[in-house]
């Protein structure tokens, strides 16, 4: 949509100033990101430990447990993130990927296997829950047939008031 008229520039060159910072930053962060996973990779490739590697380019990770769908610690819900974490052997780096506030590369260490134990448990509830929720649904589809079927007038109707 085009407007009707351009705003002089006195208006807008603040907002045009604060996108084009934001916008270069995001270059420049995403530039860096890049070179520091070709930086790690060829480390790695060379047979140096991610440890080593990472103290010689200057970068602190940091350790986060998370699940397969929950949150990850300081950059939130990222479903990405987590998908490709799950999807990608021990030990590997993922590509460079954006969240919402910059750029993140996942080298995941551990997977704990889900408790079997607690799901056990926690499966009576569950199915006692859908079991619940399946028998309300069918009443509800029960009385609403009814209610079509059914002829139903209002007191004074049948009156003639």
């Amino acid at each position: 949509r085009i407007p009707q008229h351009l705003p002089p520039f006195d208006e807008v060159g603040a907002q045009i100033r604060e996108r084009l910072v934001q916008e270069r930053a995001k270059t420049n962060a995403r530039a860096s990101a890049d070179t520091l996973h070709a930086t790690l990779k060829d480390q790695q490739a060379a047979g140096v430990r991610f440890e080593e590697a990472v103290l010689l380019t200057g970068v602190t990770p940091m350790s986060v447990a998370f699940t397969r769908t929950g949150p990850i610690g300081p950059i939130g819900r990222t479903p990405e993130v987590n998908t490709a974490a799950f999807n990608i052997p021990l030990g590997t780096l993922t590509a460079v990927m954006e969240v919402t506030r910059g750029f993140v590369i996942v080298r995941p260490e551990e997977r704990i296997p889900a408790d079997e134990a607690a799901l056990a448990q926690s499966n009576n509830a569950i199915r006692e829950e859908t079991l619940k929720a399946r028998s309300a649904a069918r009443v509800q589809e029960w009385l609403t047939a009814v209610r079509t079927r059914a002829k139903l007038q209002r007191v004074d109707e049948a009156k003639g008031n």
